[in-house]
């Protein structure tokens, strides 16, 4: 009971500090990622890459022609256990310093990276680094 209590209150205060740095987040990362601080921008970055597959990849084959592009989809599961707690403090000194102890609560800890395998889930081969 005591690590889920933990882990909702670790989920209830990153909700407040994505709501809270809202703007600040997406004025930072608004150059090199989309839809960052816009309500509903996962949907519209869905819908837009669904648009795309069909003028650009199903369009053309159902005509008899080949694609004009290509779509690339990745697996995003336990994606930020393998960013560098360094690197990741590092960006926080640089843009958002009073976010650092915060950052240092939820990573103070490795934790096991589980991927899915056939039918088994075993732990991720190369662990987490500090």
């Amino acid at each position: 009971m005591k690590a889920i209590l933990i882990a909702s209150i670790y989920i209830i205060l990153g909700n407040h500090i994505a709501r809270s740095y809202r703007q600040r987040f997406a004025l930072h990362l608004l150059p090199h990622n989309f839809a960052v601080g816009v309500s509903n921008g996962q949907d519209f970055v869905i819908k837009t890459t669904q648009l795309a597959i069909d003028k650009f990849i199903t369009g053309p084959q159902s005509d008899g022609r080949l694609p004009t592009r290509a779509v690339v989809f990745t697996d995003m599961t336990n994606m930020f256990n393998l960013i560098s707690r360094e690197e990741l403090r590092d960006c926080l000194r640089s843009h958002f310093p009073e976010l650092i102890q915060v950052a240092d609560l939820f990573y103070q800890e490795s934790g096991n990276v589980h991927f899915r395998h056939r039918v088994s889930t075993q732990p991720h081969p190369w662990g987490l680094q500090p």
